[in-house]
């Protein structure tokens, strides 16, 4: 039969729709989406199972300076099958919570832009890894571990001395492929430089219109204050002012001004009114004060 892995038999189980299971015909096998609704992990646990279990086995296979294990069928699986036995295989079932996250509004947007760009460069460097396996006809997963392009994507390196800083980046898939990946890379990184600055401006443009708000609060509080405090000295008492200026004279002068102002006004003639000139005792004897009215 033709050459499978253990991550492509997983595929099939699961019923992915990939072009090399079409092109393979194993779309048409009894197992194909039979574990569509089973998670990864589990179909994953499962096929690794069946290897302990020595139902299958993997033949390790070197081909273009690439190792690749593909699955074989032992002796002990057709006993297996001829008996009607079962696998007995826990699956832990669990259900999900929703799960409420705060985001602030000022950060949310860039913070889903960055990661936005970050699933497409993860998506653009896998398909050149698997446009790669494929011509070889080797899993995608022996061209390069999927961990170091995850790290790749996030990270962005843009020179060969920094890939190969990243886990699980060495030099022999460097020389196969790392070149091609290094041009989308420094791509994205450019991509990613214009992201960051403008973020850079927006977070200046928030802090410059906090700044303004704390200005103008603290000049609206400082007026309103000076005001509170020029009502409460015109109400209050001057005295307490002219006390503490420890001078009697001043005191005197001003006591004296306000004496001469008061006894001014009440001694000055406010001139001849009306009501004034009628109750004037003269006027009152007068027996012809009508007749001069």
């Amino acid at each position: 039969g033709s050459n499978i892995t253990a991550i492509q038999l997983g595929d099939v189980f699961k019923g992915a729709d990939l072009k090399k299971i079409r092109d393979s015909g194993t779309n048409k096998l009894a197992i194909y989406g039979r574990g569509k609704s089973w998670n990864k992990s589990d179909v994953e646990r499962l096929i690794r199972k069946l290897i302990i279990d020595g139902l299958l086995e993997e033949e390790m296979v070197i081909k273009n300076d690439m190792t690749a294990a593909y699955l074989r069928i032992t002796k002990h699986s057709g006993e297996f099958m001829r008996s009607n036995s079962k696998i007995m295989f826990p699956i832990r079932q669990c259900t999900k919570s929703q799960l409420t996250v705060t985001v602030s509004a000022s950060s949310k947007p860039m913070n889903m832009d960055l990661k936005n760009l970050q699933d497409e460069c993860f998506a653009a460097l896998m398909k050149d890894i698997k446009g790669y396996a494929g011509a070889i006809e080797v899993s995608a997963v022996s061209v390069m571990n999927p961990i170091a392009v995850r790290a790749m994507s996030q990270q962005m390196p843009t020179t060969k001395e920094a890939m190969l800083q990243i886990p699980h980046v060495t030099e022999s898939n460097f020389e196969k492929i790392g070149k091609a990946l290094l041009h989308i890379l420094q791509e994205f990184a450019e991509k990613k430089a214009t992201l960051q600055e403008l973020e850079a401006i927006a977070e200046e443009e928030i802090d410059d219109e906090s700044d303004f708000e704390d200005g103008w609060s603290a000049a609206s509080t400082a007026t309103t204050g000076g005001r509170k405090r020029k009502s409460v000295g015109s109400r209050g008492n001057s005295a307490k002012r002219y006390k503490r200026n420890g001078s009697g004279s001043s005191r005197g002068r001003y006591s004296a001004r306000r004496g001469a102002k008061t006894a001014r006004g009440r001694g000055q003639a406010r001139g001849p009114g009306l009501v004034d000139f009628t109750q004037n005792k003269q006027y009152l004897a007068d027996p012809l004060r009508y007749g001069s009215i």
